[in-house]
């Protein structure tokens, strides 16, 4: 019992969040990318991908460095799926997406941590840590403007003449 509590909490509520979103934001772009669109649209997704594995492979050497127990994150917390979901691409191998998949756990793991968090709790760490949280939305937003708007205005302007 003494080491569950002397065990450091990882990363902040901000960051958290800004991780579960730019998981789901990642699995999205994965979706579009099965989809019938131009080739040109499948390049700027796929640098998108890449970025955004980039930023996963950052988080997972952060978590691998801060584990009390290297074998312990990478086997029994799941650390080796985030890094199969973390790999880029590059566009060697067509089935390179195949290993995004592999995102669902840090997305399953993540939603389960924040979910066991009291509520209010949640709350008072936003309102206690706003220039966090602050910090980590304007990041996440423009990722995700930049990421939609360029792919929309890609899409539909490289079919008209």
């Amino acid at each position: 019992m003494a080491q569950q509590a002397v065990s450091p909490r990882r990363h902040s509520n901000a960051y958290n969040i800004f991780i579960l979103v730019l998981t789901v934001l990642s699995l999205a772009v994965m979706v579009v990318m099965l989809l019938p669109i131009s080739d040109a649209t499948f390049k700027l997704l796929s640098v998108y991908d890449n970025l955004i594995c980039v930023i996963f492979l950052i988080d997972f050497f952060i978590n691998l460095s801060r584990a009390s127990k290297k074998s312990d994150y990478f086997i029994k917390e799941g650390g080796w799926l985030d890094l199969l979901g973390s790999i880029p691409s590059f566009g060697i191998t067509e089935y390179g997406g195949l290993l995004r998949l592999a995102r669902l756990s840090r997305f399953a793991r993540i939603t389960r941590l924040l979910r066991g968090e009291n509520k209010k709790a949640l709350v008072k760490d936003v309102l206690d840590h706003r220039n966090h949280y602050a910090a980590f939305i304007t990041i996440l937003l423009t990722i995700l403007v930049l990421t939609v708007a360029s792919t929309l205005v890609l899409q539909f302007e490289s079919q008209s003449p």
